[in-house]
């Protein structure tokens, strides 16, 4: 399976640590049985985002809209894109084709995306993700923070969460806390650490 090498690949470069490892597998626990199959993609972005945010917590003060913080063979879309500790500013959008992308969005958080990804950024607590996969870690003073999709738009209320977003769907899963979602036809709920939805 792609996502086992992916996960390996990033253990060997930035070496993975005991404590990160347990972050890992809490994040893995929480994840319901019947969502095996999202476990195989949330642990290495789980994993990534443990990882990363190591490197980005430097960030926490900073008051950029976001900066990237750290990319694991990362192939961008357009032949290049901004270099690490880069500022970003709004309506930035950032399109990858492959490889693992983290962001740090000061002291609200962080991103990691998983490429073929795009992420436009409207404002401190305002995405959109028109395909591929994230993971955001949102801390209390990003509680609120809103991604649209295609299919329909998660709010954040107090959590991590993961995304992945292809022109069919829109799967959205909970990895701790709560989240909103608002779909596309106009339904809204509620979903608690471990639950997901998909809409079309």
């Amino acid at each position: 399976f792609p996502y086992t090498t992916l996960f390996r690949s990033v253990v060997a470069r930035l070496q993975l640590k005991p404590q990160r490892e347990a972050f890992t597998k809490t994040v893995t626990k929480r994840l319901r049985p019947k969502h095996a199959a999202w476990t195989r993609l949330a642990l290495p972005l789980a994993a990534a985002l443990a990882l990363f945010a190591g490197i980005g917590w430097w960030a926490t003060q900073d008051r950029a809209l976001a900066r990237v913080a750290a990319s694991v063979d990362v192939t961008w879309a357009t032949g290049t894109g901004p270099s690490i500790g880069e500022a970003l500013a709004e309506e930035s959008s950032l399109s990858i084709e492959a490889g693992l992308l983290e962001l740090t969005l000061a002291d609200r958080g962080h991103v990691v995306l998983e490429g073929p990804a795009t992420l436009t950024m409207h404002g401190k607590k305002e995405f959109t993700l028109p395909r591929g996969r994230a993971v955001f870690y949102v801390t209390p003073k990003g509680h609120g923070l809103t991604v649209h999709t295609p299919h329909g738009t998660a709010i954040d209320l107090g959590t991590s969460f993961a995304l992945e977003v292809d022109p069919a769907t829109c799967e959205l899963h909970i990895l701790d806390g709560s989240v909103a979602f608002e779909s596309s036809a106009g339904s809204r709920s509620t979903l608690r650490a471990g639950e997901a939805v998909r809409a079309t």
